[in-house]
């Protein structure tokens, strides 16, 4: 695949795990968790709905850098790509920042995220 592809892949995921990042850090503040990572929010309340439109700007910039992505290959594949880099990188953060709980089942799932991921990249078949 064309290095573009990558790039624009990267700034897709970075700016919405930015955006999904900032409306849980709103939620959990709206709903009393007391988590250390929501400190800033504990301290600024106010700056709550900055959070807000600095997440959306973001899921605009992760709108348009998808729109930029799919000049190097399929829809299909440039979705499940993304999606499944994303729900990863997700579920991380989940785990670690956010104080989320694993199943057995999710880490199957996630596995056979990293298997999908694997296969499309590996087929090497473009339009």
């Amino acid at each position: 695949m064309n290095p573009y592809f990558y790039l624009f892949t990267t700034f897709t995921i970075f700016f919405e795990i930015i955006a999904q990042s900032l409306f849980k850090f709103i939620h959990n503040h709206n709903h009393n968790h007391n988590h250390n990572h929501n400190q800033i929010i504990k301290f600024y309340p106010h700056l709550k709905i900055y959070y807000f439109y600095i997440a959306i700007f973001c899921y605009t910039l992760s709108g348009y850098f998808a729109y930029k992505m799919l000049k190097y290959d399929q829809l299909i594949v440039v979705n499940i790509i993304w999606h499944i880099i994303h729900f990863i990188i997700l579920f991380i953060i989940g785990f670690y920042f956010f104080n989320e709980k694993l199943s057995n089942k999710k880490l199957v799932a996630a596995l056979f995220g990293l298997i999908s991921i694997s296969l499309f990249l590996l087929d090497g078949h473009s339009h």
